[in-house]
């Protein structure tokens, strides 16, 4: 008999991810594999691929106009960000990333991400500020953090 892996939900339940709102996103690459670039004396230096999908996320807002960027950074092998939801009827969380995920997928012609991608809701400034420090910080964190930590 085969036994398969039952995957967590990921998501809120019963949380519509179309509300106003800023999110802290983590979307690592597939097999949690240095793709975008390599990190030398804490600072992230992009390879082309890293170029590429730093771009494309940067552009995000030009496909879906009811979202603007906050402090991001991209890893060698994933991308933290925050990104706030203005407006209600856009687009939901789940396909801004499913598209930026596509969008780098296809440019890169192979395949980039893992599946799915973890979310935070940020419900305060004080979790705001907190998650904009982490995110400021990461490069210097890199090799001292273990995978499960993002």
């Amino acid at each position: 008999m085969t036994h398969f892996h039952s995957r967590k939900p990921l998501r809120l339940r019963h949380y519509d991810y179309a509300s106003i709102g800023i999110y802290f996103v983590t979307i690592c690459t597939q097999q949690r594999q240095c793709l975008f670039g390599k990190i030398d004396n804490s600072i992230m230096l992009l390879n082309a691929n890293g170029i590429i999908a730093k771009q494309y996320w940067l552009e995000t807002p030009q496909h879906f106009t009811h979202v603007q960027l906050d402090h991001f950074v991209l890893m060698p092998n994933h991308i933290h960000a925050l990104l706030h939801i203005r407006e209600e009827n856009g687009a939901p969380l789940p396909i801004i990333i499913r598209s930026y995920k596509a969008a780098v997928t296809r440019q890169l012609q192979r395949p980039t991400w893992q599946r799915s991608y973890w979310e935070r809701v940020i419900r305060n400034e004080r979790e705001l500020a907190l998650t904009r420090e982490y995110i400021a910080n990461n490069p210097s964190q890199w090799g001292t953090d273990k995978a499960e930590d993002y």
